[in-house]
C-alpha cells in the first residue's frame, strides 16, 4: 500500500501577509507624519526672530521750530520830512548805514529856511529883551501873534475842508499831506510868537528889561531852535535819507512814497541780526534732559537742503504746555544768519543724537511684550516630539533698562544664542508651537 505526502504553502502565505501589513503600516505612518507636518506648516503661527546682542543705544531728539531775531529796532525820522522813495522791501537784509528811506531834498531845504528865519527872530527878540523893550516892540510882537493866530485858523480851516473831501473820496493823500504840513508849520510859528510876547511881558515894567531868568529861558528856546536847524542840516549832509543803524532784516516798512513822516511815526522796523539769531523748539521734558547746555547740533532749513550750526544756550518751561514741554533756545551766529539769509519766523528742524552707555543685552523694540503682571519676551526653543523636532515658545520676564527708537536694553534670564520673537502672522503666547519664518 502506497503512502501519499501532501505539501502545503500556508506558512509562506502567512509570512507574505505579515510583511505586507508591516509595509502598509510603515507607509501609513509615513503618510501621517507627512500630512501632520504639512498641516502644522499651514496651521501654526509663523514667527520672525532675532538674537539679542550688546550695544549702546542711540537717543534722538527731533522737533520742528523757528528762527527769531534777538531784538527788533524801530527806525524813525528825526525831523518832519517828505518821502521821495523807499529803496528796500520787507525781507531784505541790510547793513548798518544802508539807506532805508530817501527823503525829498527840496522839502528839507524849505524847512531849513523857515527854521533859520524863526531863529533870527528869536535872537532879535532876545537882544531887545536884554536892552529893554519899547512900547513899539510890544505892539509889533502883539501884531505878530495876531497874524500867526490868523494863519493858524486859516490852516485849520483848510485842513478841515480837505479832510472832509478826503473822507468823501474827492481828495487824495498828497493833498492831505500838504494841508497837514501847513497846519503844523502855522502852529509852530504861532507858538514861537506867543513865547516871545510872553517873555516880553514878563519884563519888569519899570526897567523895561528882561530878568536873568527870562533871558535864560529865551536862551533855552534859542538853543532848541538851533538844534532843529542842526538836525535838518545833518539829514541834508547825510544824503537826505534815513539809514539803518544796525545790521538786520527789514520786517516792516511804514514810510510811503510822497507821504510826510514826522518824528513820532516809525519809518521801518528791523530785526537785529548783528549778533546772530535764536532758534527755538519745544520738546518733551525727557528729550530736554538729553541735551545739556552747550550741546551742539545742526538745524535743517530750506526743506533740508541746508543746515546751520547751533549751540544750546537756554532751557525754559514751555509757555504753550507748561510742566509737560520744555522750550530750547539755540544760538545761531551772525555769519551763518547772513550767508544762509535766514529770516525771522522761518521754520527749521532740530535733530540731535546722543549715545548711551553700553548694555549687555538689547533686543528689537518689537520683541517687548506686556501684560498686567510684567513685561516679557517670547523665546523660541527646539523640542523633540513624535512628529520630530518642533519650535515651541516660552515666556521670559524681563526688566526694561532703557530704549531708543529701535532697540530696548533689558535684564533677564536669557541664555547665549537665544532667539526672541519680534513678530508673527498670528497671535502667539507661552507654550505655543510655531514655525520660523524663512
Amino acid at each position: 500500500m502506497e503512502t501519499s505526502v501532501v505539501v502545503t504553502d500556508k506558512p509562506v502565505k502567512h509570512k507574505k501577509t505579515m510583511r505586507n501589513l508591516l509595509i502598509g503600516f510603515i507607509v501609513m505612518m509615513a503618510l501621517l507624519t507627512f500630512f501632520s507636518k504639512t498641516i502644522n506648516n499651514v496651521s501654526l503661527a509663523k514667527v520672525s526672530v532675532a538674537s539679542p546682542f550688546s550695544a549702546a543705544l542711540q537717543k534722538a531728539v527731533n522737533s520742528g521750530g523757528k528762527f527769531e531775531s534777538k531784538g527788533n529796532t524801530t527806525v524813525s525820522a528825526e525831523i518832519s520830512c517828505r518821502v521821495e522813495s523807499v529803496p528796500v522791501s520787507v525781507g531784505d537784509t541790510v547793513s548798518a548805514g544802508e539807506t532805508l528811506v530817501k527823503l525829498e531834498l527840496d522839502y528839507l531845504a524849505d524847512q531849513l529856511s523857515a527854521e533859520q528865519d524863526a531863529l533870527t527872530k528869536m535872537k532879535n527878540n532876545r537882544s531887545k529883551a536884554a536892552l529893554g523893550y519899547t512900547a513899539q516892540d510890544y505892539t509889533q510882537m502883539e501884531v505878530a501873534v495876531d497874524v500867526a493866530k490868523d494863519n493858524l485858523d486859516k490852516a485849520q480851516e483848510d485842513y478841515n475842508e480837505v479832510k472832509a473831501a478826503f473822507d468823501a473820496g474827492t481828495a487824495d493823500q498828497s493833498q492831505m499831506d500838504a494841508v497837514a504840513q501847513a497846519l503844523r508849520a502855522a502852529q509852530n510859528d504861532y507858538d514861537i510868537q506867543k513865547s516871545q510876547l510872553s517873555h516880553a511881558k514878563s519884563v519888569d515894567s519899570k526897567q523895561k528889561k528882561a530878568s536873568k531868568l527870562d533871558l535864560e529861558n529865551m536862551d533855552i528856546d534859542i538853543a532848541a531852535q538851533q538844534q532843529k536847524i542842526d538836525d535838518i542840516q545833518a539829514v541834508i549832509d547825510g544824503g537826505s535819507s534815513i539809514v539803518s543803524p544796525i545790521d538786520g532784516i527789514v520786517q516792516k516798512i511804514d514810510a510811503q512814497e510822497g507821504a510826510i513822516l514826522s518824528p513820532s511815526q516809525p519809518a521801518a522796523e528791523l530785526a537785529d541780526t548783528s549778533e546772530g539769531m535764536t532758534f527755538t523748539a519745544d520738546v518733551t521734558n525727557d528729550d530736554a534732559d538729553l541735551m545739556p547746555l552747550g550741546a551742539e547740533t545742526d538745524i535743517e532749513i530750506n526743506g533740508g537742503s541746508d543746515t546751520v550750526h547751533a549751540v544750546l544756550t537756554e532751557k525754559k518751561d514751555s509757555a504753550a504746555q507748561p510742566g509737560e514741554m520744555t522750550t530750547l533756545y539755540f544760538d545761531i551766529s551772525s555769519a551763518d544768519t547772513a550767508s544762509l539769509n535766514i529770516q525771522p519766523n522761518q521754520a527749521g528742524d532740530l535733530s540731535y543724537t546722543q549715545k548711551t552707555q553700553g548694555y549687555e543685552t538689547t533686543v528689537p523694540n518689537d520683541a517687548i511684550r506686556e501684560d498686567s503682571t510684567s513685561k516679557f519676551i517670547l523665546v523660541v526653543s527646539e523640542n523633540d516630539t513624535p512628529l520630530g523636532k518642533q519650535e515651541v515658545l516660552h515666556r521670559v520676564d524681563v526688566i526694561v533698562l532703557d530704549s531708543d527708537a529701535f532697540r530696548t536694553a533689558i535684564s533677564g534670564a536669557l541664555g547665549p544664542g537665544a532667539e526672541v520673537v519680534t513678530g508673527s502672522d498670528k497671535p502667539v503666547s507661552d507654550g505655543d508651537t510655531v514655525r520660523l519664518a524663512s
